[in-house]
C-alpha cells in the first residue's frame, strides 16, 4: 500500500507538513506499562519515525504480579520461551508488526530509578517527545527537570483500573498553519434580518 493511500485521512486532518513531522519524531517511552504501550500503539499506527523503549520489567515479572496479570496486551504470557524475554522486547517487536514504516529498539535496564543516565539519552537531538508510563515520583522528577532544561515535551501517563490521568510538559506552541477548510455555512433564509428584528 503507497503511503499516500495508507494515511489518507489523517493527510486530510493536518496536511503534508503535519504527516512529515509525525514522520521524522522520535518518541522514547519510558516504562512499558499496559498505558505506555498502548500510548505508544496510537502514535506507531498513524506513523512516527521512530521509538525506543527503556523498561525494567520482564514478561515473568508481569505473569506473576496477580493484580496487573494479563493487563499489557502487548506482553506475551503464554508462552514458556518468552518468560525470561525483557517486557521491552516483547512490547518493541509486537508494535512493530503494526507499522512497518517505523523504527525501534529498546534497553532493558536492572532499574528505571538508578538504571538510566537520563541526562545522556534524553537529548534534543535524539528525542521529539518523552512519554512516562506510571513512574514513581523519583525518576519522574528527574526526568521532567531534564525535559524542562532542553525543552522536550514530556507526557506523563498514569491509569488506576479503569481511571487515569495524562500530564503535560510542554512549552507554548504556537500554531501557524490552521488550516481552515470549514467555513460555517450561513442558515439565514433571508439576506438581511427583518426590520422588526433590528429594533
Amino acid at each position: 500500500m503507497a503511503t499516500s493511500d495508507k494515511y489518507d485521512r489523517q493527510l486530510r486532518l493536518w496536511g503534508a507538513s503535519g504527516q512529515r513531522a509525525l514522520q521524522e519524531s522520535k518518541i522514547v517511552l519510558i516504562h512499558a506499562t499496559a498505558v505506555g504501550t498502548e500510548t505508544l500503539k496510537n502514535l506507531v499506527l498513524p506513523g512516527i519515525g521512530s521509538f525506543h523503549i527503556y523498561d525494567d520489567g520482564s514478561n515473568h515479572d508481569a505473569y506473576n504480579a496477580g493484580m496487573i496479570r494479563r493487563d499489557n496486551f502487548f506482553a506475551n504470557y503464554d508462552s514458556e520461551q518468552t518468560s525470561d524475554v525483557s517486557r521491552a522486547q516483547t512490547a518493541m517487536e509486537q508494535l512493530l508488526e503494526l507499522n512497518p514504516d517505523c523504527r525501534g529498539s529498546f534497553t532493558h535496564v536492572p532499574s528505571l530509578a538508578t538504571g538510566v543516565d537520563y541526562s545522556a539519552v534524553l537529548t534534543k537531538e535524539e528525542t521529539t517527545l518523552v512519554l512516562c508510563a506510571d513512574l514513581p515520583s523519583c525518576p519522574l522528577l528527574t526526568i521532567s527537570n531534564i525535559c524542562q532544561e532542553r525543552g522536550i515535551p514530556l507526557v506523563i501517563c498514569k491509569s488506576y483500573g479503569l481511571i487515569g490521568s495524562v500530564r503535560l510538559q510542554v512549552a507554548d506552541h504556537l500554531v501557524v498553519d490552521s488550516r481552515p477548510d470549514h467555513v460555517v455555512p450561513d442558515l439565514r433564509l433571508a439576506p438581511r434580518p427583518f426590520a422588526t428584528l433590528n429594533t
